[in-house]
């Protein structure tokens, strides 16, 4: 079965479950202005943004399907400090103290984080090659042991025969 498809039939449900309420809502307030001309809003500029969305909650659905929410939440958190950077030193936005210990808490927590983690794989992916080696050299071994019975089986024969042969 595809894994995918209580993603997309959650998407139609939060549609539909949204919808009714967003109309009442947005219909009193927005409708009004725009039947007055007051405010210009190209129909291709809602239809761009939701599609957006909806790209991005794709990419979400997929980023953790294929890794984790774990992932996930780390990507927001880098997110975050590209958004702050940006803002720091594009709009000059002051950066106190207190935040700046909290990015810097927050980067080694995220530095600590992926060493674990990538100590963890080295240990994972030494082990499958030790497996891996123990299993080629016992197969060696049993093949060459197996050879050596069958030449042991094939030369027994032949030692029979010169013993009778010596007898005679």
């Amino acid at each position: 079965s595809d894994s995918r498809l209580p993603f997309f039939a959650s998407l139609w449900l939060c549609f539909f479950s949204d919808f009714g309420g967003r109309v009442q809502i947005e219909a009193s307030r927005v409708l009004p202005l725009l039947l007055d001309g007051q405010v210009k809003f190209p129909p291709a500029l809602l239809l761009v943004n939701a599609l957006c969305a909806f790209a991005l909650n794709l990419a979400v659905f997929l980023l953790i399907g294929k890794t984790s929410a774990l992932t996930m939440n780390i990507a927001g958190v880098i997110k975050d400090w590209l958004l702050i950077w940006f803002s720091f030193t594009v709009f000059q936005a002051p950066v106190t103290v207190l935040n700046l210990t909290g990015y810097i808490f927050c980067c080694a927590g995220v530095f600590v984080y992926n060493y674990i983690k990538l100590q963890k794989m080295k240990l994972k992916e030494k082990g499958a090659v030790g497996r891996k080696v123990t299993r080629d050299l016992e197969s060696q071994q049993g093949s060459r042991m197996e050879a050596h019975q069958v030449r042991g089986k094939a030369a027994a024969p032949e030692g029979a025969r010169i013993r009778e042969g010596l007898q005679l």
